[in-house]
């Protein structure tokens, strides 16, 4: 789970271990966020750790982020690339979670930020198999994973509607302050 948290900070930043997780086909949203260094890029931290971003496209809203994982032989330096995207009012984080090209492979999380702060609230994963089993949502439930489909702008909106804010687990914000820029 700990490295689950440090790659969605890279979207600002998201990605997975052996923790379940809703992956997507491609990062979401419509619109790339255009993020300035100055509000996007530096040292945040996590009460589990420390997480650097770089801004890699500002126009695109590509993000990098690096950190250091502990691992039984020592440390291991990661890194990953994050989209941060809207649709409407909504932003939104995407970070390639594997290589694995045979099925969805992107996590993803809302994010709310302002000048120190970033708040990501990931999806519940309980609810998103509901919608998939309903057919709401194109995709599959394999174990305690959910892959959607290719997201069309009305699964989007079905996700992003107001009585569906719930979708997301509210209860476990994932809470990151910027300390350096």
């Amino acid at each position: 789970m700990k490295n689950r948290l440090h790659q969605l900070i890279a979207l600002l930043t998201l990605a997975v271990s052996g923790c379940s997780a809703v992956y997507i086909t491609r990062p979401i949203g419509e619109t790339p966020v255009k993020v300035e260094a100055q509000d996007w890029a530096g040292t945040w931290i996590h009460k589990e750790g420390v997480v650097i971003t770089k801004v890699e496209d500002s126009e695109k809203g590509i993000l990098t982020a690096a950190w250091i994982e502990t691992a039984a032989e020592g440390f291991k330096f990661e890194t990953a690339k994050g989209h941060i995207r809207t649709w409407g009012e909504w932003m939104f984080g995407t970070v390639k979670a594997n290589d694995d090209e045979s099925k969805p492979n992107y996590v993803w999380g809302m994010i709310e930020k302002d000048d120190r702060q970033a708040i990501i609230w990931v999806p519940d994963i309980e609810k998103f198999k509901e919608l998939v089993k309903e057919g709401k949502l194109p995709g599959s439930v394999e174990g305690d994973d959910v892959y959607l489909g290719d997201l069309k702008p009305k699964h989007i909106e079905l996700i992003t509607a107001q009585d569906k804010r719930m979708l997301f687990d509210w209860r476990k914000p994932l809470v990151f302050i910027r300390v350096s820029e």
